[in-house]
């Protein structure tokens, strides 16, 4: 009997609580993610985002890796409709919301196109103090949703352009990591 390899999302596999076997990160691939990138796509959405006033907002971003240590974000969305605003916390997605989104970035474009991270933007919709990103990035990280493999980026204006600082955890996650930012050169996705 042959076996079958059942290859599922991230968000599939939170949500829907299904074990599958998500491609490993092994070998040199364990290198620590140094860089991410914005696709013109993603910096359009949160732009749009950043021109609407209103509370602490939030949502999941889609992107591929690169290479072993650079990781593009290609799409950013909201947190859904059923759970934003009521439940007051920018970091929870509408669970439904988010597998539509990468249910369809995976008919797209298979799982190279992964839920990658998080975005987090406040309500002033200025880039925060580098201390106020530690405490979202360690609620975060006890959330389940950043680690040495997903990120949270935090959003905002400064000096009038879309600014964003993106933080991972180590391997051993014993402290966040900052992301250097890289201009967006495209990809095979394209």
């Amino acid at each position: 009997m042959a076996s079958v390899r059942l290859d599922l999302s991230r968000a599939q596999r939170r949500f829907l609580g299904l074990v599958g076997e998500p491609t490993p990160r092994t070998g040199t691939d364990l290198k620590a993610l140094t860089h991410v990138g914005l696709a013109p796509s993603a910096e359009q959405t949160l732009t749009r985002l950043l021109d609407t006033p209103g509370p602490y907002r939030g949502g999941p971003l889609f992107g591929t890796l690169r290479s072993a240590t650079h990781v593009e974000i290609r799409f950013a969305a909201g947190n859904g409709y059923r759970s934003w605003p009521s439940n007051g916390d920018p970091l929870v997605s509408d669970e439904h919301y988010l597998l539509g989104w990468s249910d369809a970035l995976t008919t797209l474009y298979g799982l190279r196109c992964e839920w990658r991270g998080n975005w987090l933007m406040y309500p002033d919709r200025q880039l925060p103090k580098l201390n106020d990103d530690l405490i979202w990035v360690e609620r975060a990280r006890a959330l389940g949703l950043v680690d040495a493999d997903y990120l949270l980026m935090m959003v905002g204006w400064q000096d009038h352009h879309l600014t964003f600082r993106s933080y991972l955890y180590n391997h051993e996650r014993q402290w966040p990591h900052l992301l250097k930012s890289e201009p967006w050169i495209g990809s095979a996705l394209e």
